[in-house]
């Protein structure tokens, strides 16, 4: 997604008599689902400031969805931060399973192991390491969404936020583990 953005930021700077109004306002819109987009490690890109500083329109839009991203931005974090707890607690039940999994056939691997049910031990082997990159990609982006959104608008967390993000970092650090293994 941040390519595109790029891309599109680069088009802009190149030909910057021919604006579409309409590609403009779909870009403007993605926000919707994230009003942020990770790139790498701790840096993001907030999509709403990209649109008015980078690639802004020669004259007012008069009907883009959001109106008015700061109101937009602060909604989301109020619904984001209510959702917060239930995908963590999922991802928590999913981390469970699968730590359960990696665990198990870990043992079986090492001691179980006939040459003629190898191959399947290492299909699910990689299939297990498969899902727990996954989900600490996804862990990691649950939690790095809601913290920078919290820090862009300087909202404090509360004591139950600040468990959750806890046991987030906790998963993310056992998958960390277990995959070393």
């Amino acid at each position: 997604m941040f390519n595109t953005y790029c891309l599109y930021g680069l088009v802009r700077k190149l030909f910057p008599k021919e604006e579409d109004r309409d590609l403009w306002k779909k870009f403007w819109g993605l926000q919707k689902k994230s009003p942020i987009l990770h790139i790498q490690g701790s840096l993001v890109l907030v999509i709403s400031d990209f649109m008015k500083e980078v690639v802004p329109l020669s004259r007012k839009p008069m009907n883009k969805d959001p109106r008015d991203s700061e109101v937009f931005i602060v909604e989301y974090i109020d619904k984001k931060d209510v959702q917060f707890e239930k995908d963590i607690e999922g991802l928590y039940t999913q981390f469970c399973s699968w730590a359960t999994q990696m665990d198990s056939f870990y043992g079986q691997s090492q001691s179980f192991a006939i040459e003629r049910e190898l191959d399947k031990i290492f299909a699910l082997k990689s299939r297990l390491l498969v899902t727990g990159l996954l989900m600490g990609c996804r862990i990691r982006q649950e939690l790095m969404t809601i913290i920078f959104l919290h820090i862009k608008k300087n909202i404090g967390f509360t004591p139950s936020m600040i468990s959750y993000l806890t046991r987030g970092f906790m998963m993310l650090k056992a998958i960390k583990y277990m995959l070393d293994e």
